[in-house]
């Protein structure tokens, strides 16, 4: 088993993924100004959703490339895994999940970060599964 941190704030990933992606480039949510968001971070008990109005629009677009930059770490990271599983005969007989446990709202519906909702930005994850082939 493998359990990874990222992508999870502060959204720090080592080189070259801190870079991989340009703010400048990384477009805003259509939802952003949805006022719904930031009634439903204020009324909920957990209170890990923030309100997006707290954070810039360059904020938010850094923020952006900085998340996706720590996915391409993972996706890299589970690289490695296959890499090797490959390179020792072993990935015909390895049952592989690979899945996170929550997404992430970048600025969608007016809110950053996760929390109580099930807003498809946040419950939409990856799900792949390969199953083992037994041997004889």
């Amino acid at each position: 088993m493998y359990s990874y941190h990222e992508p999870h704030q502060p959204f720090v990933s080592p080189r070259p993924f801190d870079r991989m992606y340009r703010p400048q480039d990384m477009p805003l949510p259509e939802t952003l100004d949805d006022p719904a968001g930031p009634y439903l971070a204020r009324t909920r008990s957990e209170r890990r959703l923030k309100p997006a109005w707290q954070w810039s629009e360059d904020d938010l677009r850094k923020m952006c490339a900085a998340y996706y930059g720590q996915v391409s770490y993972v996706d890299y990271l589970v690289g490695i895994i296959l890499e090797a599983l490959i390179d020792t005969d072993q990935f015909e007989n390895t049952l592989l999940i690979v899945t996170s446990d929550h997404g992430e709202m970048l600025g969608s519906h007016g809110l950053v970060f996760k929390g109580e909702s099930l807003y498809e930005e946040l419950v939409n994850v990856l799900l792949l599964i390969k199953p083992a082939v037994k041997s004889h």
